[in-house]
């Protein structure tokens, strides 16, 4: 399923080795994620206490082809995860590498797809050296998918897999519709046929894919103008393609839990609330956490982010002619956006960066079709490169950071608290994790915030009564251990000021604390004040010396 032309330089083997090389790097950037563990964020409910994955058999295909569990209908999705389990088990390390191997697979496949959109659109004129503007282009929009910090929680969280898959099918899905735009029949047949295949099975994974059909009509009308040359097979393909699309929408639909009592115009506002947060994340992606409120929680008027949206939607229309690949992109994007605001139950809205995984990737295409534009142009390439690769450095470092965060559930939920203070679920998780690891006094402390906040919050009141139970009825926490692990866990996230902020308070409730010293020692190095570090070093070596002297009297 690539092009039928030769590669950008005449070179036919040019864009299989772009392939390899955007998948490696993308693959390559979730190492790190290797050695992290599960999280309390889905990874329990659908991998961990799932006994249906630990097996292939009839009993477990039938629950994995019948359920709605965790609210959606996804088959080739449990199977996905119980083909992981069946190879390596139940060991976290199995689940991450396979995710980091379907995202850099994704990464090279979204490579593909934006040549040959950019070919579609002649975004650098014709020419070799067009071509080779288009393939820079493509290059930079494969790698702008591969290491945006927006896939980290796709990829390094374990239930994402089912996520990539989808998205995997669904690449190779337009693939094949664009390879049958340039077949003669019969082969034409066979892969449109093979597109609505591999659409339905992007579908039975998870339900991002049914945002082709929107694809499929903007490519009818721009670049290929198939309603004047072709009406009736281009309206034929995009019944199909929508008819498929419809159905996977209906499945997840009836796995959703409906209500009233949400009104149009909290759900309009939550709409342009949602376009905006993950616009604005594409662009400056910091201060990336599991959930985010939209709504009033955003800080916005009613109407305010709804009207903004409309305007960017009637702006990209006005420059339609000049840029006409724009306002697609605009449209893939809110398409692509639309389903898990659509799909959602009654309640408050959440962001979720596994939702932008696939609607960024309009952005992405926009920044490669910029790029071969600016490279055709045939001035200044070399501030180009740099500038490209500056960015694309830049963003791969943020997403290393971010990768650190999906650890394990403390160091998540430790790091949604720092960005999110209100954040609604991140207290109750992170007393859940705490009380796991048995630093029940934390545990507490955490679990009286939430209930002050939230006193309806029947799950932090459970957790508080088992943290209660654990340790044999009420008691004091050891605020300054607290203020030691919060600070060591805030350190291990790379945020050394607040680390040093929470160590020097539990130095102050407890001076004599060895393992005080030796985190603000740590601490302080890292963030260059040498003398203080050396001082908190000395401190901590005299009394981790004193306490072996006294252990043996």
């Amino acid at each position: 399923m690539s092009g039928r032309s030769p590669g950008p330089t005449g070179r036919s083997w040019v864009p299989a080795a772009a392939f390899l090389a955007v998948a490696c790097l993308a693959a390559l950037l979730y190492l790190p994620s290797l050695g992290n563990g599960f999280v309390n964020w889905d990874d329990d409910a659908m991998i961990v206490e799932n006994p249906y994955i630990r097996s292939l058999g009839p009993a477990s295909l039938a629950w994995m082809f019948t359920t709605d569990h965790m609210s959606a209908y996804q088959p080739a999705g449990w199977l996905g995860y119980a083909l992981i389990y069946k190879a390596l088990g139940m060991r976290p390390l199995a689940f991450h590498l396979a995710s980091s191997l379907v995202h850099g697979l994704n990464a090279g496949l979204f490579f593909l797809l934006s040549w040959r959109l950019l070919r579609l659109h002649r975004a650098s004129g014709d020419g070799p050296s067009a071509r080779a503007a288009l393939l820079a282009g493509a290059v930079f929009a494969g790698l702008l998918f591969g290491l945006h910090p927006l896939a980290v929680e796709t990829v390094a969280l374990a239930s994402g897999f089912a996520d990539l898959l989808c998205i995997f099918f669904l690449f190779l899905s337009l693939l094949a519709y664009l390879d049958s735009l340039e077949a003669q029949a019969p082969s034409r047949n066979r892969l449109l046929a093979l597109s609505l295949t591999l659409l339905a099975v992007s579908g039975l994974c998870r339900w991002k894919g049914v945002v082709l059909p929107a694809a499929v009509a903007l490519l009818a009308v721009h670049p290929l103008a198939r309603f004047r040359k072709d009406r009736g097979r281009a309206w034929a393909e995009l019944a199909a393609f929508a008819g498929v699309a419809g159905l996977i929408l209906l499945a997840n639909a009836l796995a959703k839990a409906h209500g009233a009592g949400y009104g149009l115009n909290l759900r309009l506002l939550e709409a342009g609330s949602a376009v905006l947060h993950y616009a604005a994340k594409v662009l400056w992606p910091a201060g990336l956490i599991p959930l985010k409120e939209l709504g009033p929680a955003a800080g916005f008027g009613t109407w305010e982010p709804l009207a903004l949206t409309c305007l960017v939607t009637l702006a990209s229309a006005v420059w339609a002619r000049r840029f006409p690949g724009l306002l697609s992109l605009w449209v893939v994007f809110l398409a692509s956006l639309a389903p898990p605001f659509g799909l959602k139950g009654p309640g408050p809205l959440f962001a979720q960066d596994v939702h932008a995984y696939l609607a960024a990737s309009a952005f992405y295409l926009a920044g490669g079709a910029l790029l071969a534009r600016a490279w055709a142009a045939r001035r200044g390439r070399t501030a180009l490169a740099c500038g490209a690769a500056c960015l694309l450095a830049l963003l791969a470092g943020v997403s290393l950071r971010q990768t650190r965060v999906w650890k394990d559930s403390v160091s998540l939920w430790t790091h949604t608290l720092a960005v999110d203070d209100a954040s609604h679920p991140a207290r109750t998780n992170l007393a859940a994790a705490l009380i796991n690891m048995g630093r029940e006094d934390e545990a507490v402390l955490h679990l009286k915030d939430q209930l002050a906040r939230h006193p309806g919050d029947e799950m932090a009141r459970f957790n508080l009564a088992q943290a209660f139970f654990r340790r044999g009825g009420a008691f004091e926490p050891d605020l300054g251990k607290v203020h030691n692990n919060l600070g060591a866990d805030l350190f291990s996230l790379g945020r050394a000021e607040e680390a040093a902020y929470h160590l020097s308070k539990a130095l102050a409730l407890a001076p004599a604390s060895a393992n005080t010293h030796h985190n603000l020692a740590a601490v302080f190095l890292s963030m260059g004040r040498v003398r203080e570090a050396e001082r908190h070093q000395a401190r901590w070596l005299a009394l981790a010396a004193a306490s072996a002297s006294g252990s043996r009297h």
